[in-house]
């Protein structure tokens, strides 16, 4: 027989190679979390560039994201999509040595075009956009999609528009059970304390005055006279304190602290945090009142808070401005900077 007659699907191992080389080859954004929401969804985004850079067809398949915030990404609009077993890039389990060989792990390194699985998953909390910059293997391609799209934080918020639709209506009607922010305009101020973080527990409390004195040299510029600010921690105490103190400052606003239910996990009112958006022993997984607060700041006119990767992403999905106290020095900041006036010292 001529050798031009011979079909390549007349050999079965020639068949199942041709197969394999055309098999569409996905990056799962799973339930692989080892961090709060924030530090979930800056990592997402870090996943999604990944995803493009490899030539993955990117898909999230997280229940918390899906109840909160709308995407063509959801797994549910693959309904042909069958997924097998997954190949986890992070190291699953939220033991210490989890998180030892979770943040051991080296990503810049990883060369993701060797690894022919066709499902690989990933989680919350790496790797951030800037160690998808430092991976040796497509850093400059990263360097120029930055570049082509007005630089680091304009590239930023174009990938929050690309991925996500806006936030759900479920996620809207939970989060007006607290505040109905669609019929006021308003600040939001919110302070984190960390007591439930692990070797960050309490750090930011000596800046607490700091803080708030930051916050005085702002307030005549953004906060209106006779306006709503919505004050909100992951302590209860802290609040009412935050609140006291700028009362003083301004006795026509009308400060509010929502009244949030006691934690499961650790019995404080304060606004859900870590021990139930990390390891979902206050309301279970999936609960939206573990990220209220974030869909509260995001609604508001104004945001002012403690620099954590819970309001900067925030402040990206929304397209809104922050301003913040550093954690480490207390410095008074914007994001994004091309907003950014002339602060007051």
């Amino acid at each position: 027989m001529p050798r031009s007659s011979i079909h390549l699907y007349q050999s079965p191992f020639l068949l199942f190679i041709i197969i394999k080389m055309s098999e569409k080859k996905y990056l799962i954004f799973g339930e692989r979390d080892l961090n709060g929401f924030g530090n979930k969804l800056q990592a997402l985004v870090g996943w999604y560039v990944l995803a493009q850079l490899t030539g993955r067809q990117f898909v999230i398949s997280n229940e918390l994201l899906h109840k909160a915030l709308q995407s063509n990404f959801h797994k549910n609009n693959f309904p042909s999509l069958s997924i097998g077993t997954t190949h986890p890039i992070v190291p699953p389990g939220l033991s210490p040595d989890g998180f030892k060989q979770y943040f051991d792990v080296d990503f810049p390194a990883i060369d993701f075009y060797s690894l022919n699985e066709q499902f690989l998953e990933s989680g919350g909390g790496r790797p951030m956009l800037h160690e998808v910059s430092q991976n040796k293997y497509f850093k400059n391609d990263y360097r120029e999609l930055v570049e082509a799209n007005g630089g680091q934080e304009r590239f930023v918020r174009g990938l929050y528009k690309e991925i996500f639709n806006g936030v759900t209506p479920d996620f809207n009607r939970e989060a007006k059970k607290y505040f109905n922010f669609s019929e006021h305009k308003y600040s939001s101020v919110q302070f984190r304390t960390f007591f439930d973080s692990g070797p960050l527990q309490w750090s930011s409390l000596p800046l607490l005055d700091v803080f708030l004195d930051n916050l005085k040299k702002i307030k005549n510029e953004h906060i209106p006279p006779d306006s709503i600010v919505l004050v909100q921690s992951d302590d209860a105490a802290i609040a009412q304190y935050i609140r006291a103190r700028i009362q003083k400052m301004d006795n026509t606003l009308d400060v509010r602290v929502p009244q949030w239910p006691k934690c499961k996990g650790c019995g404080k009112r304060g606004t859900p945090h870590s021990c139930t958006h990390v390891n979902n022993t206050a309301q279970g997984g999936g609960s939206l009142l573990s990220i209220i607060d974030w869909l509260l700041m995001g609604n508001a006119d104004f945001i002012y808070c403690t620099h954590t990767s819970f309001p900067q992403s925030c402040a990206r999905f929304f397209d809104k401005a922050i301003y913040y106290t550093e954690l480490k020095e207390g410095k008074l900041g914007v994001n994004p900077l091309w907003t950014k006036k002339k602060l007051s010292n």
